[in-house]
């Protein structure tokens, strides 16, 4: 029990750079069906929001100083500059600066869109549990990433969406 609930501390902190490797450490284990249903789902939900936030990493790559995208329909960016983990843009004549992990959900969909194709269910899936991961996120945000969960029910090989599903709302309850 501890270590599931250290293992859901990780995701409810969004601890990408270690919440998969700890859920994968609970795979391991010789544990009852209860707490291995509830080990596999948590793994899947930590694999999934990291392989979004991969997603969102290549995205970045894919940019260079002075590269304009649209953010949203109609309100163009200027890339100012762009790493692997942080990303400045240019909108309305302010620069705004952001870690990887501090990035707006609409901006990170879309740093993500230029890497991973938007419409696969394990994208879909992965863009919702990262931004139930994601600090700050609204209540729109919440309630939109769960429906997008229960879109991708029974489409994700080798994923118990129902539990997953669960074990999401149970972490993150609206």
């Amino acid at each position: 029990d501890a270590k599931i609930k250290a293992v859901e501390q990780l995701i409810l902190d969004g601890r990408c750079d270690r919440m998969k490797t700890a859920a994968d450490e609970l795979l391991k284990l010789n544990l009852p069906e209860s707490q291995a249903n509830r080990a596999s789902a948590l793994f899947d939900l930590a694999d999934l929001a990291t392989y979004f936030r991969g997603g969102i990493i290549r995205g970045l790559g894919t940019l260079n100083t002075g590269n304009t995208f649209e953010y949203v329909k109609d309100v163009p960016v200027i890339v100012v500059q762009a790493t692997d983990q942080s990303l400045d843009i240019r909108l309305n004549r302010r620069t705004y600066s952001y870690q990887v992990d501090e990035i707006p959900p609409r901006l990170a969909e879309k740093l993500a869109s230029f890497s991973l194709n938007l419409a696969k269910p394990d994208t879909v899936a992965g863009l919702a549990l990262y931004r139930l991961i994601s600090k700050d996120i609204d209540l729109e945000y919440k309630k939109d990433a769960f429906e997008k969960l229960r879109e991708v029910d029974g489409q994700l090989s080798q994923v118990d969406t129902e539990m997953l599903l669960k074990v999401a709302e149970e972490l993150f309850p609206l």
